[in-house]
């Protein structure tokens, strides 16, 4: 299978964003362990919770109605966020989350 993005324009949003948005994939982990090895807390550990392990940029929108497809192989990590962060203000306008199902 693969997931679809869709990102929707926007009724109330601007007509035309001459810099636009960028779309972000963002794939995380809900729970990790990390050890420590050095330092004062050397042989401890550090827990992780919604620990991000991939970052990538789909592309950019515009304010008009626009579809990501995201093959199976390219999934990740225990689930996904897909940001939309406006240009160059860096604002988020949207954000959603998908948990990946069990196997």
């Amino acid at each position: 299978y693969e997931l679809l993005v869709n990102i929707a324009q926007m009724a109330d949003g601007p007509t035309s964003m001459s810099s636009g948005a960028t779309v972000w994939l963002v794939y995380y982990t809900k729970h990790s362990v990390t050890p420590v090895n050095g330092g004062e807390n050397s042989g401890k550990t550090i827990e992780n919770i919604n620990n991000v392990v991939l970052l990538k940029r789909l592309g950019f929108w515009h304010n008009d109605a626009i579809n990501y497809h995201i093959p199976k192989n390219q999934l990740v990590g225990d689930g996904l966020a897909i940001i939309l962060q406006s240009s160059p203000q860096n604002q988020v306008l949207g954000a959603a989350m998908y948990e990946m199902p069990k196997s």
